[in-house]
């Protein structure tokens, strides 16, 4: 975190030609799950990176180190309205690091 603070997230991003959504979850050093987010739309790549685009987003948790707590929020918005994120990525091996422009990034790992 950008803020300080490093969270074990569990989930899962996909992407198609065009589009992506990532659900993940929040883990404290319990093992309990303290935040959650569903979150989607499209994206398309430039440079070192892509840029999401954020049709929709699920989300809420409770306050962690470096994340304020979140009430309950369901967003859907139209292409016109919603807010891009240009993201520079890294992928090496079979993990997948997005550097978001907060400062924060997550490191998604594959699955087999």
């Amino acid at each position: 975190m950008a803020a300080g603070g490093e969270h074990e997230v569990e989930g899962r991003i996909f992407f198609s030609d065009r589009d992506w959504q990532v659900l993940f979850f929040v883990i404290d050093e319990a093992g309990t799950v303290k935040r959650g987010s569903a979150e989607g739309g499209t994206y398309f790549l430039v440079g070192d990176g892509l840029v999401f685009t954020h049709l929709y987003n699920l989300s809420a948790g409770e306050a962690m180190p470096g994340l304020a707590a979140q009430e309950l929020r369901m967003v859907s918005r139209s292409p016109e309205d919603a807010p891009t994120e240009p993201t520079r990525l890294e992928v090496e091996g079979d993990l997948l690091t997005l550097f978001f422009p907060s400062g924060n990034r997550m490191t998604f790992r594959g699955r087999r």
